[in-house]
């Protein structure tokens, strides 16, 4: 046998006779099944290398799958543009084929007709030095001729099956994309759950998908839309005139997937079945992102039409002044109303298909049902005592006392330390203990809002949070488990 084998544990074992190594240091995976905000870190990920011209391959690749409606297309772009990048998406399923294998054209060189392949005008050119985002979006819905036309675009950068003769340089050259570029494929799988249709998608080949290293699935995903996307403020532009509203989802539709999630899962909020009579060649989805997002933008427009012909709008520009400090914001202050809110939802139950009447009814019921019994972390901390029993009677809702717990933990971690004085700790921290006795809360639910604490930099929550270690057995016992703890302090 020859020293292969030596040879190869001699270079590993390099690490480990010069360095220090614990066996016992904690590792977090990376994951395949991403959120959005972990979504939006690769592709930032990547821009930057691409920016840079780090790179061992030709190209930085990346394959995202996932459900229709999950907002694929729109962080692509986003996080492009947000990166200064020039995002440019082509659907090839829809571009002649001609396009990516060059287009024969007749030119006369010398007094002779010789063939030329006419470079594609649908991709970037070759010479430019910009950052380039290269969306090849629905990338599984082209059939698989036009697939290996762009099979080594991916790879290599190039396209076509053959080359033009470059008098200039005297070579043999292809198209090529400019050396800054960063390619994104994206498609949908072929079933869906809660949609009995297939999608009309085609299997990649291997070696078609094997040009893909890096490949990520984008799950519906309820708490992860609502933090990055849906709770954020929203800057739009109508007719010229900018506006600004405190989210970019109305609050009714929010509040309604955050307790659909709460009650049902994480992604229930999204399979909500939208039928129009499919076995008549009638449509057939579910209530994706994209659906939500939707119905939220036509509230947006109907409200601008009805605020626009408002006489008066004093009420709003003064509530908008004392919160914001300038008028500009009334619109916001309109939209915020909880009986606009209810009547320009009402206004579209046609985006929710043959059922709509029926689902819209129940958002705004569930809507209503939280003005009677809102309950706010403030409540818990400053005044258990007088909504002990209101708190306690919703302790079998699901889904609603981690929520509260949770809330809680970030009221903790944002509020300010000047405000909270000492004898306000300590009533806070009796509440919270009180609080997780009377609606019996298991471990894990506290485990999530010691995580909240744990994260925190602010004094006061860490000051609750002593005390609570000191006063609540359940709160110690939940820690304990938090806490982690290795092998060699067990053996201790």
């Amino acid at each position: 046998m020859d020293s292969t084998f030596y040879d190869i544990q001699a270079k590993i074992n390099f690490g480990f006779d010069k360095f220090k190594f614990s066996k016992d240091k904690k590792v977090d995976l990376s994951p395949v099944e991403v959120t959005y905000e972990e979504l939006r870190e690769e592709l930032a990920r990547l821009i930057r290398l691409t920016k840079s011209k780090k790179k061992f391959e030709n190209f930085h690749s990346l394959f995202i799958y996932g459900p229709t409606g999950v907002g694929k297309t729109e962080i692509c772009k986003a996080i492009a543009e947000a990166e200064g990048c020039i995002y440019h998406k082509l659907e090839i399923q829809k571009i002649p084929i001609e396009e990516f294998e060059g287009f024969p054209y007749l030119e006369d060189r010398e007094g002779k007709k010789v063939t030329r392949l006419a470079h594609p005008t649908i991709l970037p050119p070759s010479d430019d030095d910009r950052v380039w985002v290269l969306h090849l979006d629905e990338f599984n819905k082209a059939d698989s001729e036009k697939m290996a036309a762009v099979m080594n675009l991916v790879l290599t950068g190039e396209i076509g099956g053959s080359a033009d003769f470059n008098e200039k340089t005297g070579k043999s050259e292809k198209y090529h994309l400019p050396p800054r570029t960063l390619i994104i494929g994206s498609g949908n799988f072929k079933t869906q759950e809660q949609v009995e249709n297939l999608n009309l998608v085609n299997s990649m080949d291997t070696a078609t998908s094997e040009r893909f290293h890096r490949t990520v699935y984008l799950e519906y995903n309820a708490q992860s839309w609502l933090r990055s996307f849906a709770s954020k403020t929203y800057d739009f532009e109508i007719d010229s005139k900018k506006y600004t509203i405190s989210s970019r989802v109305p609050c009714i539709l929010m509040y309604y997937t955050m307790d659909k999630m709460l009650e049902e899962g994480n992604k229930s909020p999204f399979l909500i079945p939208i039928s129009v009579r499919p076995d008549e060649g009638g449509s057939e989805r579910t209530t994706s992102p994209r659906s939500w997002t939707i119905v939220g933008d036509n509230m947006i427009l109907d409200a601008l039409e009805v605020f626009e012909k408002l006489e008066n709008k004093k009420v709003f520009e003064e509530i908008s002044t004392e919160i914001f400090g300038n008028s500009e914001r009334a619109f916001d202050i309109f939209f915020q109303v909880p009986e606009n809110q209810i009547e320009f939802l009402s206004k579209h139950t046609t985006e929710f298909g043959l059922n709509g009447k029926a689902i819209v009814k129940e958002i705004i019921t569930r809507y209503i049902h939280f003005a009677e019994n809102r309950i706010i972390p403030e409540d818990i901390i400053y005044r258990y005592k007088k909504m002990r029993d209101k708190i306690v009677a919703l302790k079998d809702k699901a889904g609603v006392m981690l929520y509260l717990l949770i809330s809680v933990g970030n009221f903790l971690d944002a509020v300010e330390e000047k405000n909270f004085k000492a004898e306000d700790i300590k009533l806070a921290s009796i509440s919270i203990s009180t609080f997780i006795e009377d609606v019996d809360i298991p471990a894990e639910d506290i485990t999530a809002f010691i995580q909240t604490i744990a994260k925190s930099k602010n004094k006061i929550a860490k000051a609750v949070h002593d005390i609570l270690f000191t006063v609540s057995q359940r709160y110690k016992t939940a820690y304990s488990g938090f806490y982690y703890v290795n092998e060699k302090e067990l053996v201790k």
